[in-house]
């Protein structure tokens, strides 16, 4: 099984992830950010996403 993923690609997402955490979430609790807040969504599914293939590939690396 082949991901276009690399590890780096992972690493990266997990700081990213990390940044997000610090975010105020006070700023994005309102209507006039919903729609940044929705993005963020989506980068996070998708960032998890990217992290799950890549651990995937990893694991049958190792057997």
């Amino acid at each position: 099984m082949k991901t276009p993923y690399t590890d780096e690609d992972a690493l990266e997402m997990i700081k990213d992830l990390y940044e997000i955490l610090k975010l105020d979430t006070d700023l994005l609790d309102n209507e006039e950010n919903a729609q940044d807040l929705n993005e963020i969504i989506e980068f996070v599914r998708m960032g998890v996403l990217l992290i799950q293939e890549t651990l995937k590939t990893f694991q049958t690396r190792l057997h």
